[in-house]
C-alpha cells in the first residue's frame, strides 16, 4: 500500500517481493516515501509448543523498516541484519505481519527531473543532475526461523526494542 496523494496507486497486488525501482508503473519506480506489506500465515499449534524462541528476518530492504506482528510493534529496523525478536508473539492459525518500509529522496527527485510536467510534492533549491536511481523497497526473504543462541524460557527483548 502507498500512500495517497504521491503519485502511486493506493495499492498493488505482487506475486514476489521487487524493489520499487523495478515496477512498471512511475509512480511507484520513482516513490519516495514510507509504503506498507502485509502478508498473512498460519501456523500449527504443535511448531509453538516446543517452547523455542523465533525470530523475524526481513531479508534485504532499503531503508529503514517499521514491523508490526499480530497488531504488536517490532520496532525501527534501520540496520542490517534487519530482524526482530517475535518469540512470545506467534499464535497458532492466522497471524498477520506488516512492514513499513521508507526509503531515500533520491528517487521522487529523479522522477521530477524526468518527467517536470507532472505535480510533485518535492520541492527543493538543489541544483539536480539526472543520475541512477537507488534501490528501493523489501527485497526478503521474509521469514520466520527458530532463535539460535537462546534457550527455550530466556526472556527475550521487550516488542518494541531495535534489533
Amino acid at each position: 500500500r502507498f500512500p495517497p496523494g504521491w503519485g502511486a496507486p493506493g495499492s498493488v497486488l505482487w506475486n514476489g517481493l521487487i524493489g520499487w525501482t523495478e515496477s512498471e508503473d512511475p509512480g511507484i519506480r520513482y516513490f519516495s516515501g514510507t509504503a506498507s506489506y502485509a502478508a498473512e500465515f498460519e501456523l500449527g499449534e504443535p511448531l509453538l509448543r516446543e517452547g523455542q524462541g523465533w525470530l523475524l528476518d526481513l531479508g534485504t530492504l532499503r531503508e529503514v523498516a517499521e514491523a508490526t506482528l499480530n497488531g504488536r510493534r517490532l520496532g525501527i529496523l534501520w540496520k542490517e541484519p534487519f530482524q526482530a525478536d517475535v518469540s512470545g508473539l506467534l499464535r497458532p492459525g492466522r497471524n498477520v505481519l506488516e512492514v513499513k518500509v521508507t526509503n531515500l529522496w533520491n528517487n521522487r527527485l529523479m522522477g521530477d527531473l524526468l518527467d517536470p510536467g507532472h505535480k510533485s510534492n518535492a520541492r527543493t533549491n538543489m541544483v539536480l543532475k539526472v543520475r541512477d536511481l537507488v534501490p528501493a523497497g523489501l527485497f526478503g526473504p521474509v521469514t520466520i526461523r527458530r532463535a539460535v543462541g537462546r534457550p527455550a524460557g530466556d526472556a527475550a527483548p521487550a516488542p518494541g526494542s531495535a534489533h
